[in-house]
């Protein structure tokens, strides 16, 4: 159906977008980033479009590719807490620690109860050994939001890692029990 769509709309930059999606949908990636570039070359500010062709692009492992719609969506909105998260997520694939970490901060500060932005930096810290920071983290959600159980969850992993047992099996019994 998108086929015939475009042959007949091939310059309607919001067809070239919804066959996007749906090749998107139906896990033809390719499709779905030829569909992509197409629109944007009519409408270079779609931003759907250069959301939906980032998102593909770091699912595939191709960050750095996509940085450029990352950067032009950050520009349209930098206080967007969706694009703030996959300019995170495309920065730690790149090998940018400090900046994604920067980006999560940025989220975090605008975006409190952003729980995605707090696991992400959670798991950041815990990953270079600032483990300190990721209790502090997590600690702060917690007390945000009681019934965080990933936060609790999170929490009880580095815990664990500080060799505190016995709070470790606390917070993962309390992450069971909100679950």
């Amino acid at each position: 159906v998108c086929d015939e769509l475009v042959k007949e709309a091939a310059t309607d930059y919001a067809v070239l977008y919804a066959c996007a999606e749906a090749a998107h949908g139906l896990n033809d990636v390719f499709t779905a980033i030829a569909r992509l570039t197409q629109a944007l070359e009519l409408n270079p500010n779609h931003l759907p479009a250069r959301l939906l062709r980032a998102r593909i692009l770091c699912d595939m492992g191709q960050a750095a590719e996509a940085m450029e719609d990352i950067d032009v969506l950050l520009k349209a909105d930098a206080e967007n807490e969706v694009y703030g998260l996959l300019q995170a997520e495309a920065l730690l694939q790149t090998g940018q620690t400090e900046e994604a970490e920067a980006a999560l901060l940025r989220v975090h500060e605008i975006y409190p109860f952003c729980r995605e932005a707090v696991l992400r930096l959670g798991a950041l810290y815990d990953a270079t050994s600032r483990r300190d920071k990721a209790l502090a983290v997590y600690d702060e959600a917690i007390e945000l939001q009681p019934d965080f159980a990933e936060a609790y969850k999170q929490r009880g992993g580095v815990r664990l890692a500080l060799h505190d047992k016995e709070g470790a099996a606390d917070d993962l019994r309390r992450a069971l029990e909100l679950k």
